[in-house]
């Protein structure tokens, strides 16, 4: 199955990116139940655009990552899943849903940014594990 590939990159390189930031640096601050990036984890993504802390909080290896941001997001109650399902040997689909409150009076603005940076997010995830240029996200 090709899910793989996507596992592992999701489970040690990515997670909430919420600003289209694929982290230059990941560290785990916290290591999790079986592994370092499994259950319980908490993990510091760095890039230009900042540092974010996230939670590990589902990890079923090759099917379901989940996760809540700590800090570094203009959002309170930020709760992520990342779920993945072969369709064929050669055929993943990868379903990313978010959700939160923007911590501030223009919310609206907030979130509309937020979803852009969440579909930059996502296409560059699934850029960087293609690595082809047939990529295809659903807003």
């Amino acid at each position: 199955m090709p899910k793989a590939p996507l596992w592992a990159a999701l489970s040690t390189r990515y997670g909430a990116m919420p600003w289209g930031v694929r982290p230059e640096h990941v560290e785990v601050e916290r290591a999790g139940v079986d592994c370092p990036n499994g259950l319980g984890s908490i993990r510091v993504l760095r890039s230009w655009r900042g540092t974010i802390r996230e939670e590990t909080t589902e990890f079923e290896p090759e099917q379901r990552f989940g996760f809540r941001i700590l800090a570094g997001v203009p959002a309170s109650d930020f709760r992520g899943v990342i779920e993945l399902h072969a369709k064929s040997s050669q055929v993943s689909r990868v379903a990313w849903t978010v959700d939160f409150r923007p911590r501030t009076f223009a919310a609206p603005v907030v979130a509309f940014i937020m979803k852009l940076a969440l579909l930059d997010s996502v296409n560059g995830f699934v850029r960087d594990v293609t690595r082809g240029p047939e990529v295809e996200a659903l807003g």
